[in-house]
C-alpha cells in the first residue's frame, strides 16, 4: 500500500485498528519511508512488472497464522490499483487463471439486494451498474463483480471466466 504523506503537515504517521468482532485477526506490517515517489498518487497499490498478481487487501486466504477466517474485503473502501505501462505493451490481458498451475484463483465481488439476495446469480459474471451497483472493480471502464471474472466482450456465457483486455491508452488503472 503506498500512502503520501504531506512532510509539511506532519512527521508522525499513525496506525489503528478497530474491530466489532471476536474474530482472529493477524497483521505483518512493514513501513517503509522511500526517498523518492514509486507510486503514482492516488494508487494505492502499484504494479511495476510485465506480469503479476493483484489481490484486494484483506481478502487472502493463505495466511498461516490465522486458520479460523472468513476472508471479506473492506468497506466502503474506494481505491485504485495500477499498473506501469511498459514500452512495446499495449494492452494489459487480467485472468484469474494461475499461470503456474493452470487453476482457477478466487473472484468474487458480491452485491447483495435490499431483499438480502445476489443482483448476481450463483458462479455467474456481473457486468456494469445494474448488476454492480456497488463493489466491483473497474477494468477499462466496466464495472465488473460476481463470482466469474468476464466482461462479455469475448465469451457472453456468464458461467465462465474469460480473460479481460485493458486497452485505453494512458495509465493503467482498476477502480476498486
Amino acid at each position: 500500500m503506498y500512502l503520501d504523506i504531506d512532510r509539511a503537515y506532519s512527521h508522525s504517521l499513525y496506525l489503528s485498528t478497530v474491530f466489532n468482532s471476536k474474530q482472529p485477526r493477524a497483521f505483518l506490517v512493514k513501513i517503509t519511508q522511500l526517498t523518492t515517489i514509486r507510486a503514482p498518487a492516488g494508487c494505492l497499490q502499484f504494479h511495476e512488472g510485465v506480469s503479476g498478481v493483484l489481490k484486494s487487501f484483506n481478502y487472502d486466504n493463505g495466511s498461516v497464522l490465522v486458520t479460523n477466517r472468513k476472508a471479506s474485503y473492506f468497506n466502503n473502501l474506494n481505491y485504485a490499483i495500477c499498473i506501469r505501462r511498459h514500452k512495446m505493451f499495449c494492452n494489459v490481458v487480467i485472468t484469474n487463471t494461475d499461470a503456474a498451475n493452470g487453476r482457477e484463483n478466487t473472484f468474487q465481488l458480491v452485491n447483495i439486494a435490499k431483499d438480502g439476495s445476489s443482483l448476481v446469480p450463483p458462479d455467474q459474471a456481473g457486468i456494469e451498474v445494474f448488476s454492480c451497483p456497488d463493489d466491483f472493480i473497474a477494468i477499462d471502464f466496466v464495472r465488473l463483480c460476481g463470482e466469474r471474472l468476464n466482461d462479455g466482450s469475448l465469451v457472453t456465457d456468464a458461467s465462465i471466466n474469460q480473460p479481460v483486455t485493458y486497452g485505453s491508452a494512458g495509465p493503467i488503472v482498476i477502480a476498486v
